[in-house]
């Protein structure tokens, strides 16, 4: 007999052929079922992290990381340097207008003095003149020299 003919006679006995049928498709629901069982497995063993809130970093704890630490200093610098250029434009609210500069002057302002500093270069024009045309000027942006007093520097006379 050939392989032809036991396949032919196989099929005759239906049976047969119900009850393989029946088994491999158990086998393969068994193998579904394993497959799926391991992943989900899986998936419920991986650490998800914690969600930080805002306020996570302004805690201070014995088991911050040094990332946690070096957020936190540098949470704190930004608010210090926020801090510090809100005073200053609350100071000086004409800040961003500074430095000025004229061929025989420089306006600017000195945090450090907290004053409005004029340097005076006189080469073809006398110091008073050159004074006026500096307070005319702050004058023209709205500058309160009562309020904001200047100091002047006079380069080589």
């Amino acid at each position: 007999m050939n392989i032809l003919e036991k396949f032919t006679q196989l099929f005759q006995n239906r049976t047969i052929v119900f009850q393989l049928i029946i088994a491999g498709i158990l086998v393969i629901i068994v193998i579904v079922l394993v497959i799926t069982m391991v992943i989900s497995q899986n998936r419920t063993n991986e650490i998800t992290p914690p969600n930080p809130s805002p306020t996570s970093f302004n805690r201070i704890s014995p088991t911050q990381t040094p990332i946690e630490k070096a957020q936190e200093a540098q949470s704190k610098a930004d608010k210090n340097f926020g801090d510090a250029w809100t005073q200053i434009y609350k100071d000086f609210p004409f800040y961003n207008e500074f430095p000025i500069s004229a061929s025989e002057y420089f306006i600017y302002v000195d945090l450090t003095k907290k004053k409005i500093v004029a340097k005076l270069y006189p080469e073809s024009s006398s110091v008073q003149s050159l004074q006026q045309q500096v307070i005319s000027r702050l004058t023209l942006l709205g500058i309160d020299l009562n309020k904001n007093p200047v100091e002047w520097e006079i380069s080589p006379q």
